[in-house]
């Protein structure tokens, strides 16, 4: 129908634009120094999870903390509906998932 061909496009273009955003991240993550990359508030270090929960489609609500929960998370430029991704900075542990700020 031309709901579902809507939506399949939609979803094709959320796709190519969340690869283009996590490129660019990445591009300017190895021109960073990982002491710096905190203070452009595109990038958040050192954390872990703290909790997780189901959540709809499949999907799951993380929440993560600093490493050190004695520091605060820092100024950040996420906000509700962003686009984000986790990764592990082992290089034993290769894994990136995209998600969403809530």
């Amino acid at each position: 129908t031309k709901s579902d061909e809507h939506f399949d496009q939609l979803t094709k273009w959320l796709g190519m634009e969340s690869e283009a955003e996590a490129a660019r991240v990445a591009e300017k993550r190895l021109l960073r120094d990982s002491k710096k990359a905190e203070s452009t508030g595109e990038t958040l270090l050192d954390l872990v999870v703290s909790d997780s929960e189901p959540g709809l489609g499949g999907r799951f609500l993380v929440t993560f903390v600093k490493r050190n929960r004695e520091l605060q998370l820092p100024w950040n430029r996420l906000r509700v509906g962003a686009e984000s991704s986790s990764s592990s900075p082992s290089p034993f542990i290769r894994y990136r998932i995209a998600s969403a700020v809530l």
